[in-house]
């Protein structure tokens, strides 16, 4: 038996065993050591015990009878003391009652070594031993019991606790009161380090155990592959330095580079990866901001402290006029060559920057760069953790040009303070695509676009899950899902461009090279161009037919405009398209005249749509407003009903409005309460014209239906007359004031509908109460001020639970004195033993 895989201490067994039978129990101990008495005892629930007889089988068969006396008329007890071997024993009892009836019980018990009879005593081991050389062990155990018995010894060699190795000896038979040396070995044949050798020596019933440790010793240094690097770089882009070494234990170590000024930079190596005895480790030096030669060499060492250095060797960096950007892939499977090849011919140079190898790159080094393409591939795990987000946050933060290129980034972040800052955006739902292909439709025109299908085609099989987004903080969607949501969003401010692309490129297939090169050209564009705005979007009052619109343009940027196209839209419809020059911190006016039909119709004016003009900023070119356009005959309409109760006089007031294209005179407005007549006022309304009309009304209390008429027979014509009534309940209270609390603001309700407030309000108003309802959600918990305005608080819980009646409320009632009457399923619930109740 192995230790560690069962074995346990036969003591802990050693408590009575009781069998509850109907009549009988009968008691003794499951496991006795070798040599010790066994006691059996017989409780019987009743003075009816004839005889009781019983028999002992021990490990060889032979049997013993057992000789019963009692100790009460209940209890009948023996003692078994024939226990000098080992194993199992079988117990047979049968008890004859008075009237003659026979209870048979049978059981087992055992015999065990008692663990202490044995002990190892010493133990002999090397404290450390040389790789693959052979590890000496001497262990000596001694039988301190008075029988003999056979031993086997175990070694077992551990690492970190994890077993490595093991060595059994043969079974030997150790003499009572002697000693016996086991002589084993075993090849040191594990990586070098601290190891724990377990002796365990296992014996009938007992387990010996002695712990020692050793180490094992590589007497070799590291070997040094050749280095692998860049020979030739361009000023800061990253030095990416890898060595394989070969070496038993684990390895670790530096580069040090001297920079063409004489200046020494130590940088520590990371190990990327490890199999059987060969590492590879990689360091990053990011000091490249300088032109000329750069020297490096490299030092590991062992676990043992010996250490290898290399020669010395040399990498060139040369300066570069065009654009330089640096794309960090979070993943290998980001693709970030696509980029290099993609942007080879035009004139950008690009770094490349793995944080699965080099780690984070920091703010200042990023800074560097004219621009930062971070991508995650296709990797659905924890894209962007927080020590990525916190630098993307800082480096958008001044003014950084970002593009984010990557599925789950957004289900990852939801809508966090890197989602508003960085990508302007929040995350609307994972697509999840069942089609190969989908179309996604550019909702804003821009330079990303161009040369690019306003829809484009989306493979879904290289990018199953994408994202999709709702701007927010400042981005704009430039296009859509076809299945809702934003698919990218750009954001333009305060000197800062982001890109947020929550999918892999690749899904773009042909489009995908292009839409990269007219990505950089956006971001990398030059803040002196032009900055073209829409200043102002006016307009008279819009009658049917046609309608001159003023449209102020502005040219905020640094440089002039020539053929700015301005396109006018009715309901995504073009109406017209003019053509302006605007001069830079200088604005022009239009005032086109537009062929409009009555109705509520979206006006959308958009510049440079087919950005011919390069600008600092393509997204604040689009302004949209909705206006409403006048029938030309008169379209009559009650807006609003209010009424103002005196001691005597209620004082009714209606809000008319002319909102058709042509005036009325003599325009009759009647007022009717419970259909009855109460009477007629007549007024003059022009066209987008609003009059207030006023008639008063002798008080009465209850419930009144009041309805206003405007032009009630018709003799006006108009081109709608199904908008020319409006009704309204008049509540005119006579009796107390009552204010009914409505408790909604708790974490859980017990029906579908909860609240009692509404049912509470019905009669009360029906009662000729003046009453008031406070819904809790909507605006929080009354002050006391609100409170003593009423002679009657009712506090309606309804089903609402968990928290109905909190400390707040609690402590606003306390200071209330008028009446109160408290409504609610759950509020001695929520409540128990509360003594405000």
């Amino acid at each position: 038996m192995r230790y560690g895989a069962g074995l346990i201490d036969a003591g802990g067994f050693i408590l009575p065993n009781v069998n509850k039978l109907l009549e009988y129990r009968l008691s003794f101990p499951d496991v006795v050591y070798r040599n010790e008495p066994v006691p059996i005892i017989v409780n019987a629930t009743f003075e009816n015990v004839a005889s009781i007889d019983g028999i002992v089988s021990d490990p060889d068969g032979s049997e013993f009878l057992l000789d019963f006396t009692g100790t009460t008329t209940y209890l009948r007890s023996c003692v078994f003391a024939e226990t000098a071997k080992l194993g199992k024993y079988d117990l047979s009892i049968k008890i004859v009652d008075m009237q003659g009836n026979v209870t048979e019980f049978g059981r087992d018990f055992y015999v065990v070594v008692n663990p202490e009879n044995g002990v190892i005593n010493d133990m002999t081991l090397p404290e450390q031993v040389t790789f693959n050389d052979t590890l000496p062990i001497s262990v000596v155990f001694e039988n301190v019991g008075d029988s003999d018995y056979e031993v086997m010894l175990e070694v077992q060699i551990l690492d970190d606790e994890a077993l490595v190795g093991s060595v059994e000896s043969d079974r030997r038979v150790v003499g009572a009161g002697s000693t016996t040396a086991f002589d084993l070995s075993w090849v040191a044949n594990r990586h070098p380090g601290t190891m724990l050798l377990r002796a365990v020596a296992s014996f009938e019933g007992g387990v010996s155990v002695q712990e020692g440790a050793f180490a094992i010793h590589d007497n070799d240094p590291p070997i040094l592959s050749d280095a692998t690097f860049d020979e030739s770089l361009i000023v800061n882009e990253p030095a990416l330095i890898v060595v394989e070494v070969t070496d038993l234990s684990a390895v670790s170590g530096n580069i040090t580079v001297k920079n063409p000024s004489g200046d020494v930079f130590v940088m520590p190596l990371v190990t990327l990866s490890r199999t059987g005895d060969r590492s590879v480790l990689a360091g990053t030096y990011t000091g490249t901001n300088d032109s000329g030669d750069y020297t490096f060499n490299i030092t590991v060492c062992d676990s043992a402290g010996f250490c290898t250095s290399s020669d010395s060797h040399v990498f060139s960096v040369t300066g570069y006029v065009g654009s330089h950007l640096i794309v960090i892939s979070e993943q290998e499977g980001s693709k970030p060559e696509r980029y290099r090849e993609t942007l080879s011919d035009d004139g950008c140079y690009v770094s490349l920057w793995d944080k699965s190898v080099s780690g984070l790159p920091t703010l200042l080094y990023m800074e560097r760069f004219d621009m930062v393409i971070w991508s995650t591939g296709n990797y659905g795990g924890d894209n962007v953790d927080k020590e990525s987000s916190d630098l993307m946050m800082n480096y958008t933060g001044n003014g950084g040009r970002l593009v984010l290129e990557g599925p789950d980034i957004a289900f990852g972040h939801g809508c966090d303070d890197f989602m508003k800052n960085v990508a302007h955006s929040i995350f609307q739902d994972d697509i999840a695509l069942s089609d190969s292909e989908i179309p996604m439709t550019v909702t804003h025109n821009h330079p990303l676009f161009a040369g690019i299908l306003h829809n484009i085609s989306f493979n879904a099989s290289s990018s199953p899950y994408p994202d999709s987004l709702a701007p927010s903080d400042g981005g704009v969607e430039l296009a859509e899902w076809r299945t809702g949501g934003s698919a990218i969003v750009a954001y333009n401010g305060n000197g800062t461009k982001t890109l947020f692309i929550p999918f892999m490129l690749d899904a773009l297939d042909s489009a995908e090279c292009l839409f990269i090169r007219n990505a950089v050209d956006w971001m990398l564009t030059d803040e002196n161009n032009a900055d073209l705005v829409i200043g102002d979007i006016s307009y008279n009052y819009l009658i049917e037919g046609n309608n001159p619109i003023n449209i102020k343009v502005e040219n905020t940027g640094l440089s002039d405009t020539t053929g700015v196209r301005i396109d006018i839209l009715v309901d995504g419809v073009s109406e017209e398209t003019v053509s302006v020059d605007v001069s830079s911190n200088d604005c022009t006016n239009l005032a086109p005249t537009l062929a409009l039909e009555s109705g509520i119709h979206e006006l959308k004016v958009e510049l440079n749509s087919d950005c011919s003009v390069v600008e600092q900023n393509y997204l604040n070119n689009i302004e949209t407003v909705n206006v409403r356009v006048a029938t030309l005959a008169p379209d009559l309409i009650p807006v609003a009903v209010s009424s103002d109760i005196g001691d005597a006089i209620v004082d009714i007031s209606a809000l008319v409005e002319n909102v058709g294209g042509n005036d009325v005179n003599d325009l009759v407005v009647e007022f009717r309460i419970d259909d009855n007549l109460l009477g007629r006022e007549t007024v003059n309304l022009g066209c987008g014209q609003t009059r207030n009309v006023s008639m008063e009304w002798q008080k009465e209390e209850g419930l009144f239906d009041l309805l206003i008429m405007l032009n009630p027979v018709r003799e006006i014509v108009e081109s709608n007359y199904s908008n020319n009534n409006i009704s309204q309940t008049l509540y005119v209270c006579s009796k107390s004031g009552i204010l009914i609390i409505d408790d909604c603001d708790t974490e859980d309700y017990s029906t579908d509908e909860p609240c009692s407030a509404d049912e509470f309000e019905t009669v009360l108003l029906k009662n000729g109460y003046c009453t008031v309802v406070w819904n809790e959600t909507e605006k929080g918990i009354p002050t006391i001020e609100n409170l003593n305005r009423f002679d009657i608080v009712i506090w309606s819980a309804g089903d609402y639970w968990n928290t109905v009646l909190n400390e707040s409320d609690a402590a606003i009632l306390e200071q209330y004195n008028g009446g109160i009457v408290f409504e609610g399923s759950d509020l001695t619930s929520d409540h128990p033993d509360d003594p405000f109740l």
